[in-house]
């Protein structure tokens, strides 16, 4: 196997019950957005400007409506003063992501900058990332007017042409600084990842030299996408599933779902699908109920997918995080055939597909883990007990690196199997998988629309359970640490409001 298992664990009862105690329905939003316009010649409202005119020649709303830099010989830097959605002070922001749509001078010859400004202290202290010239991606850190380059300069793998509009990001989750570029059709065209400790929080902005023309700017906090608890209160035969109708005890509303749970038939007849109550841990998950797929007979081609559509989209800066909880009864061999499969399934055979199957001829536990279709890594997770509760997180993340053997770019795949929530440490295990292929680059995620659940079990009798399935943009909302279990269930609402701290590391 290419990947070793790396971290250490609690038992796999005590993480799936931190993994299920906690509220799925606290989602973060965007906290400011903007296309600009107002009143020409001016900056727009609620926007400071800490250096470069107040007016045109300098920062100003142009005849096209975008925000735009043009003072000669002169570098600006201009903040976001205004309220945010969640009522905190735009001032102070600690752990969020910052994005803006830019245009600008592609020259060589005499190469300018645009880009963002966070954490900015005032006009002397701040990080600062950009694109320089028409490809070279560059973070920095100035301290009382000083500059210190964080991290090398990226050549991007498309060079920027003038006319275009193209994405930058800044992402801070404590000291942890991530720079993203994408192109016109975004694709990730550069990325760079450096930790300072400098600046722990302050406002956002933006910092640019003659011409810059900035169309959009986004303020956003990590956010839970999908969440499903499969919450029933109907149990065994008389919830059965039967090929393509909705399914009883699991087709009300989830967050980022649409529509209700569908079964597909592909060769089984004797693999059946039951609501069950009372979830993989009862009396601590708040959404009773969990989801078995089992099966009684039949022969090596029984294979069925349970689907449900997804309602919602990333954007390109986001990675994505999944996490689920999970027991089966048996797996069988790998020379039986036998998986069970998570799917995020999109148009154009974008999907991003993660497959456990046997390892050996052992009777139960297992750990291959297949990230991004049939022809990402396979990843060696080691035993897999039967019979007991797991959990899984898997991040994927854009990547430029080229995998060796490979003439693609693909995403970087991490999964983490029972994690410590409270210290996740490295992941178990990571690879490369191709949601986002797009053959010489990195495309975005796309609309991954349907969430599906595929068994083929070998041998019969065998039964799959699972719950808590979680989508968002970050290890700590797919995979949130509770209050103490003594205090939460009285205080449960009290408790959902502080999902959304951040783990400290």
């Amino acid at each position: 196997m290419r990947f070793a298992r790396i971290g250490k664990h609690l038992s796999a009862l005590a993480v799936v019950a931190v993994l299920l105690t906690a509220c799925p329905a606290v989602h973060a939003a965007v906290l400011y957005h903007t296309t600009f316009g107002g009143t020409a010649n001016l900056p727009p409202e609620h926007w400071a400007v800490l250096a470069g005119n107040t007016e045109n020649p300098g920062w100003h709303i142009d005849s096209g409506g975008d925000f735009r830099f043009n003072q000669s010989s002169a570098i600006g830097l201009a903040t976001y003063t205004g309220p945010l959605t969640d009522g905190t002070s735009s001032a102070a922001l600690e752990n969020f992501t910052v994005v803006t749509e830019l245009r600008k001078s592609d020259s060589t010859s005499s190469p300018m900058i645009t880009g963002l400004a966070a954490r900015v202290q005032d006009a002397d202290n701040l990080y600062h990332a950009r694109l320089r010239g028409n490809n070279q991606l560059q973070l920095y850190r100035f301290i009382n007017g000083a500059t210190t380059q964080l991290g090398p300069t990226v050549i991007t793998t498309a060079n920027y042409s003038s006319g275009q509009t193209w994405r930058l990001s800044m992402t801070f989750e404590g000291d942890q600084i991530t720079t993203k570029l994408f192109d016109h059709n975004n694709a990730l065209r550069g990325a760079l990842t450096e930790t300072d400790p400098t600046f722990a929080s302050g406002s956002v902005g933006l910092r640019a030299q003659n011409p810059s023309a900035y169309e959009s700017f986004t303020i956003k906090t990590p956010t839970l996408l999908a969440y499903e608890g499969f919450h029933t209160t109907i149990d065994g035969a008389g919830g059965s599933y039967q090929a393509d109708t909705t399914i009883r005890g699991a087709n009300v509303p989830r967050l980022g779902f649409t529509g209700a749970w569908t079964s597909d038939d592909q060769f089984a007849t004797t693999v059946d699908y039951y609501p069950r109550t009372g979830g993989l841990v009862p009396n601590v998950d708040t959404t009773p109920g969990m989801l078995e797929m089992f099966r009684t007979s039949g022969g090596s081609d029984d294979l069925k997918s349970l689907r449900r559509n997804l309602d919602y989209q990333f954007d390109p800066e986001d990675d994505i995080y999944i996490s689920y909880a999970f027991q089966f009864d048996d797996l069988g061999t790998a020379n039986g055939g036998s998986f069970i499969e998570v799917q995020l399934d999109g148009a154009g055979n974008r999907d991003l597909t993660f497959q456990i199957t046997p390892d050996g001829d052992g009777p139960h536990g297992i750990g291959q883990l297949i990230g991004g279709g049939d022809v990402g890594d396979t990843m060696d997770l080691g035993t897999i007990t039967a019979g007991e509760m797991h959990s899984l997180v898997i991040k994927v993340e854009g990547t430029l690196d080229r995998p060796s053997g490979y003439n693609a770019y693909y995403d970087a795949i991490s999964v983490w199997l029972d994690p410590n929530l409270h210290d996740p440490g490295d992941p178990d295990v990571t690879g490369f998988g191709v949601a986002r292929n797009q053959g010489s680059t990195l495309g975005d995620l796309g609309a991954f629309d349907a969430l599906q659940l595929t068994i083929r079990p070998q041998p019969a009798p065998f039964s799959f359970y699972f719950d808590e399935f979680r989508i968002g943009t970050s290890f700590d909302l797919v995979a949130p640490i509770p209050e103490p279990s003594g205090g939460l269930l009285l205080l449960l609402g009290a408790a959902c409001a502080l999902l959304l701290r951040r783990r400290k590391g």
